[in-house]
């Protein structure tokens, strides 16, 4: 019995996988999650008309799946906070057409990423268990438009979850939208590692009380 249980503690050690996160923290509390390498997938959708992309810095209408791959993993200071990362088409090609410059944040004190990203307190924020959301409504200077914009990032990878603006006449009608969302299927490497490591853990004890049934039973 106690061989067994030696053998059962060791395997119980052995499911939990080792994790490398890409940067230790730092002196602001805030860490990269994810590795160099690491695929992330969108639906990206852009429907505006020319004269209103052209205010908005947007070249082309697309209403495609595309991805990111992280390309490198700056070092965190206090306003160097950008993730390098290469956008493609779902044929693998490079997008050359306008995507969310800040695709991934780095984790941990979400209260300075606040200060960093808005010093002056243009945008409002949640901060949820699972997400941080920068959001903002405003009148546009093009006539009687209005628009809702809002960015949602994850807490536990620091990927973007959604980048939403919707743009509205002076009668309610939708004017234009870019809406890119993250396709949930798609889990960060670590995420991915931490549900197959918790399955073993569970896999391993029911192994366990199993062979203590069988033992007691012999005994008898």
């Amino acid at each position: 019995m106690k061989k067994e249980l030696i053998v059962l503690i060791l395997l119980i050690l052995l499911s939990f996988p080792i994790f490398v996160i890409g940067e230790t923290t730092t002196d602001y509390g805030l860490h990269w999650a994810v590795s160099e390498g690491d695929r992330f997938d969108f639906h990206a959708k852009v429907n505006m008309p020319e004269s209103l992309r052209q205010w908005w810095g947007l070249t082309a209408e697309y209403d495609e799946d595309v991805y990111i791959l992280i390309a490198y993993l700056p070092e965190i200071s206090e306003y160097d906070y950008y993730l390098g990362a290469s956008i493609h088409w779902a044929n693998g090609s490079f997008m050359d057409e306008d995507f969310p410059s800040l695709v991934g944040l780095p984790v941990g004190n979400w209260t300075h990423i606040q200060e960093i990203t808005d010093p002056y307190d243009y945008y409002n924020y949640t901060l949820a268990s699972s997400s941080w959301r920068i959001y903002r409504s405003a009148s546009v200077d093009l006539g009687f438009l209005t628009y809702d914009f809002f960015a949602e990032y994850s807490r536990t990878d620091g990927i973007l979850n959604r980048w939403y603006l919707r743009i509205v006449d002076g009668y309610g009608d939708e004017a234009g939208l870019v809406d890119v969302v993250r396709l949930r299927g798609n889990l960060n490497p670590l995420i991915t590692l931490t549900i197959i490591g918790a399955a073993g853990v569970i896999v391993i004890f029911t192994v366990a009380i199993f062979i203590k049934k069988k033992q007691d039973s012999e005994l008898k």
